[in-house]
């Protein structure tokens, strides 16, 4: 109610905690996550925890890599947003495309690869509630293609997207991903559909040391003083 989520028992109300302060609903803009946090609220009342317990638990919860790895994760990388989602049918991307909107508007690269045991109404609508809001795909095979054959999957997908869009296809998710990094640019916005979570974080964990290594490798050394030479 008016921003906040209350605690209702007939006509007495419990102002429990602004959505402001709960970093993961995005000031109240990300309506999945939004319903999230009314769930854990109604269970954890329910349970008899006590409503500080619970806006506390609200506030310091974070959907980063450590906490809820795969599930709506926001980094920035040398200058380039990278969310990292497990999202593989319609529902979950039309929610995830809240959330990306949430963040404001960047063009946005995104690697993708879907089950190949899911029939193909089901993946080409996944991919069509991704259209809205991408601007570039890096499709490519999940290292278990279901019975599908090599290319057939990305294909599919592929064949979903209007004239003109950018395309590349990859063999496997971690090429996809280190080719949507040499083609994105500082300010735009990766989007990582992981099929294996930890090996989609390992691939950002290797690009991120590379960063760190080119970064020491221009940093200049220090001058030599008169004393020293």
């Amino acid at each position: 109610e008016d921003g906040m989520i209350t605690l209702a028992t007939g006509e007495t109300r419990i102002e429990l905690v602004e959505l402001d302060r709960i970093d993961f609903t995005i000031g109240g803009k990300v309506r999945f996550q939004v319903l999230n946090a009314l769930t854990a609220t109604a269970a954890a009342w329910a349970a008899g925890l006590n409503p500080a317990m619970i806006a506390r638990a609200l506030t310091t919860f974070k959907t980063d890599t450590a906490m809820m790895p795969g599930r709506f994760n926001v980094n920035e990388m040398n200058g380039v947003q990278v969310i990292l989602d497990y999202g593989h049918n319609e529902a979950a991307m039309k929610a995830f495309a809240e959330g990306v909107a949430a963040l404001g508007k960047r063009r946005t690269l995104m690697v993708i690869g879907l089950p190949g045991d899911r029939r193909d109404s089901d993946l080409i609508a996944t991919i069509d509630a991704t259209l809205p809001f991408v601007d570039e795909y890096i499709l490519h095979d999940l290292l278990d293609r279901r019975g599908r054959e090599v290319d057939e999957l990305p294909k599919l997908l592929q064949s979903r997207l209007p004239p003109n869009t950018p395309f590349t296809i990859s063999p496997n998710q971690d090429e996809a991903t280190r080719e949507a990094w040499r083609r994105v640019k500082p300010g735009e916005r990766i989007v990582i559909i992981a099929d294996v979570v930890d090996d989609a974080l390992g691939t950002l964990s290797s690009l991120s040391d590379s960063l760190a290594e080119d970064a020491a490798c221009l940093t200049p050394l220090a001058q030599t003083s008169d004393e020293e030479r």
